[in-house]
């Protein structure tokens, strides 16, 4: 990243969460509270769920003052061949991944909350990070007190402390990309134009990671062996986790950990260069050299070295390496070394909210996760912000004068970048800016002036998810499905992507039909069974590039069924929600469906009768359902009216005229279900106006805000219009009543 601003050293904070990752709270670190001991039954029920189950943790106690409800999902990180190499003996050690399961959540009923948990599969470790507004909450093992006698390892207990905000930082050397400044051959530019699908109605990618590692990295955790190992092998896992965490939030792309190298001796690394344009050099050299047939949609260089800054081979994503020179090999490769210190803990960048700011940067331990994101955003393709000019028509459009999408930095050695007096936005900057070098002073802390996304709709940022989205486009496998238009209700109906030839794989999956034969292949055979049907094709190219689309198609299936009507979506809890519908004469079966983004729907049930429970939904989640009927021979009437449901339990169901309280948690949980709503109706969610709290009276602001999302949303997805008491509040005269609230509910479920 930018020029010679400076930024902390590992602040005593850092050293906290060092000694939790080390499965014991160490003495003399600055707690904010006493720790205390979670509740066994909790850790147990992490550590049993079923994969894919969502998890609800009711009264989880945090401090004196603090209980509240997590809700949990667990998330893969590694492929399912994943390679780690501890080079330590000729030939390197081969180990598996991290014995470990990766959860990721949020706190009920608290939109701007985050929860991250890595839980030992084989022994009693648990790492963890519950961030509430200000307020760190760090969770491991606990040391057995002097005197204490357990009998076994797993009944030591699991603490749980705040972190002390008022730690005091030190300064961090000068950190910098030059990744504008890589001279880069003309003639060795990939040309890559894939034709526009224009029947795909959802997409999705899926890149596969490949992390190279020195010494340096390895010997901050500890000396070698197993311990160690197994501290960096989480580490790495723990880093590309929150990695992929905001690149599936930003640009719909899971990341996924393919290869890992493990340095534990200066004698099996290769890796010596002292600043990160020769350490690119070395690093892509190195892996074109001996590992030039590992599948790897990018290869990321680690480092525990201070080596200036960050660099990476821009728009080479899924590529094949070019020679450019004597011992440069361009290709999807990028290195990131530390800003001084190895931060040993990563944080949690999902719905985190820092000093007010949405997805704000913490003071500390954050470098590693911003730079390994920021390398790796280049090989998708984007430049920094400083170097993306805004159009006369986009600064009209997003409200702004300035010529780019921020001006943190002045660039006066790269062509069509902002040059001038480097100033900050007042949304902050994103992943690809400079903005992280410049801090505003907040009491005893620092923060950086910048968030962990890519880019947010309504603000100048929103074009670089355009760039990184056509970079993921161009090196993805070709996602167009080809198939028949009024398609027959006979067997015989085909549907082909493009055939990407050696190494590619396919996979299809089909809504309202059946696939006869082979569903691994480039093109299928299907059946229709109903009017609409949804094929959705995922293709993985030799690099481990993948891609997911969806298409909608008509079929000449016809049903004397009439739709089903009065159906009716109801959330039963945070991760499920009953379903009911008038009965069909003549109904052998029903078949429900689902759509998460309002296009696509993907079937989630075929009940005999009229009622259905979903037990899949995400908590905080919006969804449209819809139900047709089936006759003996399987074939599908038309679909009826669709339902919305969101996945919130609101706080008092219902307010009640002269007897309930507005309180807080209405107002927060209203914001919750209108964002989930926004999502579904791909609108995006927003930031807004003011924090709320026990302190903050409800005012005509956030009722206003609410319906105006709620309206927007509804209109989006083709739902009915809503009508309100009291249509204009006004902000002197009209009493914000239960009514109020309960409208804004009725309108989001």
């Amino acid at each position: 990243m930018s020029d010679h601003m400076r930024r902390r050293r590992l602040s005593p904070v850092g050293w906290i969460v060092f000694a939790l990752t080390l499965s014991s709270f160490t003495p003399g670190v600055v707690m904010a509270n006493t720790a205390r001991e979670l509740d066994r039954r909790m850790i147990a029920r992490i550590r049993g769920a079923r994969r894919g189950e969502k998890i609800v943790l009711p009264n989880v106690i945090l401090s004196d003052t603090e209980t509240t409800t997590i809700e949990l999902e667990e998330f893969s990180v590694y492929t399912p061949d994943a390679t780690i190499l501890v080079h330590d003996s000729d030939p390197p050690r081969r180990i598996a991944p991290p014995a470990r399961r990766y959860f990721k959540g949020r706190v009920a009923n608290d939109p701007t909350a985050t929860v991250f948990f890595s839980v030992s599969t084989n022994s009693s470790e648990v790492d963890g990070l519950i961030v509430i507004g200000e307020k760190k909450f760090a969770i491991a093992r606990g040391r057995r007190l002097p005197g204490q006698r357990i009998a076994k390892d797993r009944d030591v207990p699991i603490l749980v402390s705040e972190i002390d905000p008022f730690a005091e930082g030190m300064e961090r050397a000068p950190f910098k990309c030059g990744t504008e400044n890589l001279t880069i051959p003309a003639d060795k530019l990939p040309i890559r134009r894939k034709p526009v699908a224009l029947s795909v109605i959802s997409t999705a990618y899926e890149l596969q990671i490949a992390i190279e590692t020195d010494n340096e990295l390895y010997a901050a955790f500890g000396p070698p062996g197993a311990a160690t190992d197994t501290k960096v092998n989480t580490y790495i896992g723990d880093l590309v986790a929150e990695a992929s965490v905001i690149y599936q939030r930003d640009l719909n792309t899971k990341l996924n950990l393919g290869w890992v190298s493990l340095r534990p001796t200066n004698i099996a690394d290769p890796f010596s260069a002292g600043d990160s344009f020769t350490a690119l050099q070395e690093f892509s050299a190195y892996w074109h050299d001996n590992y030039p047939l590992v599948p790897r949609s990018a290869a990321v260089m680690v480092s525990g070295r201070y080596l200036g800054g960050g660099l990476a081979f821009t728009g080479r994503l899924c590529d094949i390496d070019h020679y450019c020179g004597p011992g440069c090999w361009n290709g999807p490769y990028a290195v990131n070394g530390t800003s001084g210190d190895v931060e040993l803990v990563v944080p949690n960048p999902n719905t985190m909210t820092v000093d007010g700011i949405v997805y704000g940067q913490p003071t500390d331990n954050s470098w590693m996760l911003q730079g390994f994101t920021h390398e790796l955003g280049h090989i998708v393709g984007a430049p920094h912000t400083h170097c993306v000019a805004l159009l006369a028509a986009e600064k009209i459009s997003y409200g702004v004068t300035r010529n780019f999408v921020d001006e943190c930095y002045s660039d006066s050695q790269t062509y069509g970048c902002f040059v001038g007096t480097p100033s900050v936005p007042p949304e902050k900057g994103t992943i690809m800016s400079y903005c992280y070098l410049q801090s505003r002073a907040v009491g005893m802390l620092s923060y950086p002036e910048s968030r962990y996304l890519f880019g947010k709709v309504g603000e100048p940022s929103a074009k670089m998810l355009a760039i990184l989205t056509d970079g993921l486009e161009q090196a993805t496998p070709t996602g167009f499905i080809t198939v028949g238009a009024n398609l027959a209700c006979a067997a015989g109906q085909t549907a082909s992507v493009y055939d990407c030839g050696t190494g590619c794989t396919f996979s299809w999956t089909i809504d309202g039909g059946s696939i006869q034969g082979s569903t691994t292949s480039a093109a299928i055979s299907f059946t229709p069974s109903a009017a609409s049907v949804t094929l959705t094709a995922t293709i993985t190219n030799e690099m481990g590039c993948r891609i997911t689309t969806s298409s909608a198609n008509t079929s000449q299936c016809a049903s004397t069924l009439a739709a089903p009507a009065n159906l009716v979506a109801t959330a039963a809890t945070s991760n499920s929600v009953n379903l009911s519908w008038t009965a069909v004469a003549g109904a052998a079966s029903y078949q429900v469906s689902r759509s998460a983004d309002g296009i696509a729907f993907v079937a989630v049930g075929t009940p005999a009768g009229t009622t259905f429970t979903d037990s899949s939904a995400a908590p905080n989640s919006s969804y449209l359902y819809r139900v047709c009927a089936r006759d003996a021979g399987m074939i599908a009437g038309p679909y009826g009216s669709p339902d919305l449901a969101t996945t919130v339990i609101f706080t008092d169901e219902p307010l009640i005229a002269e007897s309930s309280v507005a309180k807080a948690v209405h107002i927060t949980e209203l914001r919750t279900a209108v964002n989930a709503m926004r999502v579904l109706a791909r609108l995006g969610a927003i930031t807004f106006t003011e924090t709320i709290d026990v302190l903050v009276p409800v005012k005509k602001i956030h009722i206003d805000e609410l319906r105006a999302n709620l309206d927007a949303s509804r209109a989006a997805l083709g739902l009915t219009a809503l009508s309100y008491t009291d249509p204009s509040i006004t902000a002197a005269s009209t009493t914000i009543k239960a009514a109020h609230f309960n409208e804004l509910r009725n309108g989001v479920k």
